[in-house]
């Protein structure tokens, strides 16, 4: 793998790497396509504005990277641990990750607001203390995805389905659900609808 190097406004397709080590490398505005990385470790990376499409991004560690402005279409992403991948004030790290794969990955303490995960499948992740104000999450498939002590004020979660929304400690004023999948909902305060 790659490492001290700095690219700019480059296109990588089909770029395959397994269990590879990098370090210090910046990203911005470049545009990956068709790639496949999976159990590498990046030290030090910089992603700024950059596309992902159609790639799969697998159960890889992160030390002391950013990310910031990202685009994910069409993507699988396994195993991403999020924090590891702090933007530090810098802005949201996602502006979108639509029609993609997210399983197994971990939000805590993002910041997070209006981005989309639209036409998702979003399963068995944690959201944690995440400010999702204006997001839109619709037409997710979201099993087992459980979202805590965050805000999803004015977030889009219509036609959604399988999300947990913790209602006892989320700030959940003006979001958007559809029905049937918004009685679960109730599920937290033990009402039962028959």
């Amino acid at each position: 793998m790659i490492s001290e190097a700095d690219f700019e406004d480059e296109e990588f397709v089909g770029l395959e790497l397994a269990g590879e080590e990098g370090s210090s490398c910046t990203f911005s505005n470049c545009t990956f396509r068709n790639c496949r990385i999976e159990r590498c470790t990046m030290k030090a990376f910089r992603f700024n504005g950059c596309v992902f499409q159609d790639c799969r991004i697998i159960n890889n560690r992160f030390v002391n990277c950013t990310a910031r402005e990202l685009i994910l279409d069409r993507c699988a992403l396994i195993g991403v641990i999020f924090k590891q991948l702090s933007s530090a004030g810098l802005g949201s790290p996602l502006d979108a990750a639509t029609g993609c794969t997210l399983k197994f990955c971990q939000f805590e303490k993002m910041e997070m607001p209006k981005t989309s995960f639209r036409e998702s499948d979003i399963l068995e992740c944690n959201y944690t203390e995440c400010d999702l104000s204006g997001s839109n999450f619709s037409g997710c498939r979201m099993e087992g995805t459980e979202l805590s002590f965050c805000n999803v004020s004015n977030a889009d979660f219509r036609n959604s389905r399988g999300y947990i929304v913790n209602l006892k400690n989320c700030n959940a004023k003006g979001a958007l659900f559809s029905f049937p999948e918004a009685i679960h909902l109730l599920d937290v305060f033990g009402v039962k609808i028959s």
